[in-house]
C-alpha cells in the first residue's frame, strides 16, 4: 500500500511512523512518501494526477485549502470544513476528505474534562483549516462561545458566516490585530481554553499577541485560573514557545500529538475501511 504526506517543510512530521503503526496494527505493510513541495509544485501534482499513484494521501499546511478547490468529489466533512486533509482517487477522480475535527476530538475528549468546556468561551487563534477543525470539534462538544483572533479581516469574515451556517447555536465574534471586534459582544467572564490552529510561536510572540489584547480580553488572553493552552503543532522544537508561555503563566499546556494520531487513524480507515484503536496507536507513539 502507497501512502504519503504532501506539504511544506515537512521533514518533521511523525506521519511516516503513525500511518507504519496503523499498518502494522491491521496487518499491512505501507510505502509512505514525504512530498515536500512549494506551491508551483503543488499544482502540477495535482494537475498531473500524480496522486493517482497514491492508494492514500495526507496534506498539511499550507495547501488544505488548495486541496479542498481541487477535488472533484468531497465528503460531508471537507464540505464543512472548506478544507481537505485526506486524498484518495477512486475511478480516475481525486476525492477528498477531512479528518481534523475527528482528531481534535480524540484529544479533547481523552485530554482535557469535557464539563468545563460546556457553554465555555473559548479563544482561538487563525482562521485556517485547522483552527476551523478545533472550533467544529469544540461546538460539537458544546462550547457557547468561540472567539477567533487573526490578522486577515476577509477571511475572518468568511469565518463567521461559516460558524453561522454550521452551528448557528455557539455565538462567534473576531478580533483584528488592531483591536476592530465583529460579532457577538464579549461579556465578562473568564475565557476557558486558548487553542492555536497558527503555525509554530515563539514565546515572545505569545506575549506581544496577550499584551495586544489585554484591554479587551484581559490579561492573558481573559484565560481562568489553570485554563488549558492547546497548540496544535507537536514535537518539542515546535511548541517550545507556547509550553514556555504556558509554564510561565500557570496554563495546563498541550500539543498537537493526540491530534495527529486522531486524524491518522481515521485516515487510515476511510482508505482501508478497517477499524483501529487511536488510544492503542498513542500510546505506541508515546512508548517510541
Amino acid at each position: 500500500m502507497k501512502l504519503a504526506l504532501i506539504g511544506q517543510d515537512i521533514k518533521h512530521s511523525l506521519s511516516p511512523k503513525l500511518q507504519g503503526l496503523n499498518a502494522q496494527a491491521c496487518g499491512k505493510s505501507i510505502n509512505f512518501d514525504l512530498i515536500d513541495v512549494n506551491l508551483s509544485e503543488f499544482k502540477d501534482f495535482v494537475d498531473n494526477k500524480k496522486w493517482g499513484a497514491y492508494q492514500g494521501l495526507n496534506v498539511t499546511t499550507p495547501y488544505k485549502e488548495k486541496a479542498y478547490q481541487a477535488c472533484d468529489r468531497l465528503s460531508p466533512s471537507a464540505q464543512c470544513l472548506k478544507a481537505v486533509n485526506t486524498l484518495k482517487s477512486e475511478q480516475g477522480q481525486l476525492v477528498g476528505h477531512n479528518t481534523d475535527t475527528d482528531g481534535v476530538g480524540f484529544l479533547v475528549k481523552n485530554l482535557i474534562s469535557l464539563p468545563r468546556y460546556t457553554n465555555a468561551r473559548i479563544v482561538i487563534l487563525g482562521v485556517g483549516g485547522a483552527s476551523r477543525a478545533a472550533a467544529h470539534a469544540l461546538s460539537q462538544l458544546g462550547a457557547g462561545h468561540l472567539l477567533w483572533i487573526s490578522r486577515d479581516q476577509k477571511r475572518a469574515l468568511r469565518c463567521l458566516a461559516w460558524c453561522k451556517t454550521y452551528f448557528p447555536e455557539s455565538k462567534a465574534t473576531w478580533l483584528g490585530q488592531n483591536g476592530e471586534m465583529v460579532g457577538h459582544t464579549l461579556d465578562q467572564r473568564e475565557n476557558t481554553l486558548l487553542i492555536s490552529g497558527a503555525p509554530p510561536l515563539h514565546q515572545d510572540v505569545w506575549e506581544i499577541l496577550a499584551l495586544k489584547y489585554q484591554e479587551i480580553l484581559g490579561s492573558h488572553f481573559g484565560l481562568a485560573p489553570e485554563a488549558a493552552l492547546i497548540d496544535l503543532n507537536y514535537g518539542e522544537q515546535r511548541t517550545v514557545g507556547s509550553r514556555t508561555y504556558g509554564l510561565k503563566h500557570n496554563l495546563i499546556s498541550y500539543d498537537g500529538l493526540s491530534m495527529l494520531v486522531g486524524q491518522g487513524v481515521s485516515s487510515f480507515e476511510w482508505w482501508t475501511s478497517l477499524s483501529l484503536s487511536p488510544h492503542h496507536i498513542y500510546k505506541q507513539m508515546l512508548e517510541d
